[in-house]
């Protein structure tokens, strides 16, 4: 395809690996009908041995691509019409679990590096029988949000209702791909976004040309039908902020609906982009007319299962650091459940050295509870603290603490409600910290004035500029200088006391 930057992604995996040191970098992906499982299984495996740990393995179930082209790059395989996805995926886990039954040709075959596993397998797919099948063989699952028609949200909830442990993946895994476009300036952006429209109505007539200039998709002749199926498609590319934004934290203009609703852990944004990759920080990526603009939320992090000291179980977020752990750090959620901005900031943690655990404290009444920041959500997760069993979540603070204090000591941090959690029994344990905004309404400052009278001891800022939910990047109360003046402090005060 013209508008892709590698047809080659084993290729480009090795090149970005090469060049980085702690991310995942897979294949969004290897289309499985084109290519022998063997020569899927060894160039996978080899990368695994050059870089242990980072590589993944995304496998298409389409051939991708038009029916010439595939007969040319399936010609001397022995071509099916029918699809054969399952047996060539078959035949890739046997070649690594060394499983065919006895007489079968390929008893004996072995794919090499023999001592090397193959990295953790993802199914791409863009409907609901692919997450039904992902959700069957147990592999993680990447939805193609970018250019299907399908709601998000329904595979991504059908995958994880119906997701079965396997030996490569114990819990579900799921990627949401989205369209964004990336540009210095919101005015920019709003000026490329048209040639993402331009290139969905192309593909709905099999056309896979490059992108368009800005000019020539102001002079495309749209008939009426063409502007009907840019109006009606519910995933429109969002334009978003500036191209030194787009790491972690990035939140793309519009999305936030669609990132709530749809849940992935991990969220990748491609968006092929009209001339030459300005953005590109490499040589060999300089050149490239079309790219994919990539990992706009990385999770390095797995949902696990704790149990409390009464027996009831429940969910938790869980982020280890890439080495020896300098502590261990539980985080306390806000009213919201442990939902993308949450496990945001376990990341975060993770990636600062520590290991890092957010417990589910909503479980005991409503399992996996996620939500978002519009007044709606708002006024729904308010329901959980109506009648507030604080003794509850203290019990189970506390299974989230014994999880992780084998990595030395253990901090407590809380935002919102999770501060109240934290201070619930009013008697500090150890030294503590707090963070205000100054034009909280739900907090006043007299109230913060009596705290800091009452806890002399205890360390008090106040962010003139900032309100309520000052920290979450989800809100609109986001005050981007203020949450990182608090983080610093808040990383300086764990370092300072948090010693081995």
């Amino acid at each position: 395809m013209p508008a892709i930057a590698s047809s080659a992604p084993d290729i480009m995996i090795g090149q970005i690996a090469a060049q980085t040191q702690h991310i995942r970098v897979g294949s969004g992906g290897v289309m499985l009908p084109n290519h022998a499982p063997l020569t899927v299984a060894e160039r996978f495996k080899v990368l695994e041995a050059l870089y242990p740990g980072r590589i993944d393995l995304g496998l298409g179930r389409a051939p991708g691509t038009d029916q010439i082209t595939s007969y040319a790059l399936r010609r001397r395989q022995g071509i099916s019409e029918e699809d054969d996805f399952l047996d060539r995926f078959q035949e890739l886990v046997l070649l690594e679990t060394r499983a065919f039954p006895a007489g079968h040709p390929f008893q004996n075959v072995r794919a090499m590096p023999a001592d090397v596993p193959l990295p953790p397998i993802w199914l791409l797919g863009s409907s609901d029988y692919s997450a039904r099948l992902a959700a069957q063989i147990g592999a993680g699952f990447s939805f193609a949000a970018h250019f299907s028609d399908l709601d998000p949200a329904i595979p991504m909830r059908l995958y994880r209702q119906s997701f079965k442990p396997s030996a490569r993946m114990q819990t579900p895994q799921a990627i949401l791909a989205m369209a964004v476009i990336c540009a210095d300036t919101d005015q920019d952006a709003d000026r490329l976004a048209p040639a993402a429209d331009l290139h969905f109505v192309r593909r709905a007539q099999g056309e896979y040309l490059p992108l368009a200039s800005p000019e020539g998709t102001a002079a495309h002749p749209y008939t009426p039908l063409h502007r009907a199926r840019i109006a009606h498609h519910p995933h429109r590319a969002g334009a978003g902020r500036r191209i030194d934004d787009c790491g972690h934290g990035a939140r793309p203009r519009g999305a936030q609906p669609l990132l709530r609703a749809a849940g992935g852990d991990v969220r990748i944004a491609p968006r092929h982009l009209s001339g030459r990759a300005s953005i590109a920080s490499r040589d060999w990526l300089g050149s490239a007319r079309f790219f994919i603009v990539a990992l706009q939320e990385v999770s390095v992090g797995q949902h696990i299962t704790l149990t409390a000291k009464d027996g009831h179980t429940f969910g938790a977020y869980r982020a280890d650091p890439a080495g020896a752990p300098k502590g261990a750090i539980v985080v306390i959620q806000e009213i919201f459940g442990v939902n993308s901005h949450i496990r945001n900031v376990t990341d975060r943690f993770a990636q600062d050295g520590y290991v890092a655990i957010a417990p589910a404290l909503f479980d005991r009444q409503e399992k996996n509870f996620q939500s978002g920041y519009t007044p709606d959500e708002i006024a729904n997760a308010r329901k959980f603290i109506a009648k507030p069993d604080w003794d509850a979540m203290l019990r189970d603070t506390q299974a989230a603490i014994d999880a992780v204090k084998a990595a030395g000591p253990v901090a407590v941090i809380g935002y919102c409600m999770g501060a109240i959690v934290k201070f619930a029994d009013e008697k500090p344990k150890g030294p503590v910290m707090l963070h205000f905004g100054a034009k909280d309404q739900g907090i006043p400052l007299t109230d913060v004035e009596a705290i800091r009278g009452k806890r002399p001891a205890v360390e008090i800022y106040i962010y003139d500029d900032a309100g309520h939910g000052f920290n979450c990047d989800e809100r609109g109360s986001y005050d981007k200088g203020s949450a990182e003046i608090a983080l610093t402090r808040t990383r300086d005060f764990l370092a300072k006391h948090m010693k081995k």
